[in-house]
C-alpha cells in the first residue's frame, strides 16, 4: 500500500508560524513525524502543545485505525549521548505522550554521499494504549517500515544509487537486530544509554555525606561546650541561652549551605527532621488534651480559665410584672 504524505501549516492571525510533515505507512498502521517546526518568536505561550493537539485530532479522524506515531530525534553529537538541543526535543515530545524506545536506532543518511548524515538517534513512540514495553519483533517491524517504506522510496528515482542505498539500510537493520538478538521486549521511556554526569558537577556520595555530618557534629559538640562554659560564667538564663544557640546554629548551617553541597544536604535534612518532630509533638499534645477533656481531667490552669470565663459572663435577671 502506498505511503500517504501530509503537510500542515500552523497559522496565527493568518500568518504561517509553523509547519509539519508526516507520513502514514498503512502496512504498519504507523504515522512517522518527519518535520515539526515552529517560528522561534512563537515558541512560547503553549504554541508547540496547541499545534501538536490539533495535529493529533486531525490524524485520528483521518486514520482512526492507526496504532503508533513515531518520531526520530537525532543525537546531533559525536558521542552516543543526545545533544542539549536533542534532549530538549525529547522532553517536549514526552510531554505530549511519547515514550523513548530503549533500543538502538540509526537515522539513515540522506544519500550515499552524505555519510555524516547517518546519525545515532532516539526513536520515540506514541501508542493508542499505554504500553510499558514493545515486543522486539514489533520494534524491528517499525524500523523496517521506516527504512524500506519511507526512506527508500525517495531514492527509487536514482537507479544508479538505489540498490547501494537499499543495501546500506539492510546493513543498519542487521546491526540493530544483532544488538537485540537476546531481547524479547524493549522497554519504553528513559534512555538506552547511561548519560554520564558532566565533568565539574559536584556529586556528593553517601560516605562523603556521613563523613561531613560527623565532622559537623564534632564541631557542634565543641561549640556547645564552649557556649555552656560561657553561660555558666556570664549567668545567662536557660531561655536566652537556647535562643542564642539556635540562632547561631541556623546561621552557621545557612552560611555553609551557600558554598558546600554537603552542608546544604545536612542543613535541609536537619530542617526536615525538626519540622517532623515539631509536627509530631503538636499532634501528640492535641491528642493528650482531647483525652483529658473527654475524661474530665483538664489541667488546673484550664479549669481556672473556664471558671473565670463563667464568672465574667453577664447575669441578667427578669422580674415578673416589672414595668418597662
Amino acid at each position: 500500500m502506498p505511503v500517504e504524505f501530509y503537510v500542515f501549516g500552523f497559522l496565527a492571525d493568518n500568518d504561517v508560524i509553523g509547519y509539519a510533515e508526516l507520513a502514514y505507512i498503512a502496512s504498519a498502521h504507523l504515522f512517522a513525524v518527519d518535520y515539526l517546526v515552529i517560528d522561534e518568536q512563537y515558541r512560547g505561550n503553549n504554541t508547540f502543545f496547541e499545534f501538536s493537539h490539533q495535529l493529533r485530532a486531525y490524524l485520528t479522524s483521518a486514520h482512526p485505525e492507526y496504532r503508533y506515531v513515531v518520531a526520530e530525534v537525532a543525537h546531533a553529537s559525536l558521542t552516543v549521548e543526545p545533544s542539549p538541543q536533542s534532549r530538549l526535543m525529547i522532553r517536549l515530545l514526552k510531554l505530549q505522550g511519547f515514550h523513548v524506545i530503549r533500543a538502538p536506532y540509526f537515522q539513515p543518511a540522506l544519500g550515499l554521499d552524505n555519510l555524516e548524515g547517518e546519525l545515532r538517534a532516539s526513536l520515540l513512540v506514541h501508542s493508542i494504549d499505554e504500553l510499558p514495553a514493545l515486543r522486539t519483533t514489533t520494534y524491528l517491524a517499525i524500523v523496517q517500515a521506516l527504512y524500506f517504506e519511507y526512506y527508500l522510496p525517495w531514492y527509487t528515482l536514482y537507479a544508479e544509487s538505489c540498490a547501494a542505498y537499499e543495501q546500506r539500510l539492510h546493513d543498519r537493520l542487521q546491526d540493530i537486530t544483532g544488538e537485540l538478538r537476546d531481547a524479547t521486549v524493549v522497554l519504553l521511556n528513559g534512555h538506552h544509554t547511561l548519560l554520564p554526569v558532566p565533568q565539574g558537577q559536584n556529586v556528593v556520595s553517601l560516605p562523603q555525606q556521613l563523613a561531613f555530618a560527623g565532622g559537623i557534629l564534632s564541631l557542634l559538640t565543641g561549640f556547645t561546650l564552649l557556649l555552656a562554659w560561657g553561660k555558666r560564667s556570664l549567668g545567662v538564663s536557660d531561655a536566652l541561652f537556647a535562643i542564642i544557640y539556635g540562632c547561631l546554629l541556623v546561621t552557621v548551617f545557612a552560611g555553609l549551605a551557600t558554598v558546600s553541597p554537603r552542608a546544604r544536604f545536612v542543613f535541609t535534612t536537619l530542617l526536615a527532621t525538626a519540622e517532623r518532630l515539631a509536627g509530631s509533638f503538636s499532634k501528640t499534645k492535641k491528642t493528650l488534651e482531647a483525652k483529658e477533656r473527654k475524661m474530665g481531667t483538664l489541667p488546673k490552669t484550664s479549669r481556672r480559665d473556664h471558671g473565670a470565663a463563667r464568672r465574667s459572663l453577664p447575669v441578667t435577671r427578669s422580674t415578673k410584672g416589672e414595668n418597662t
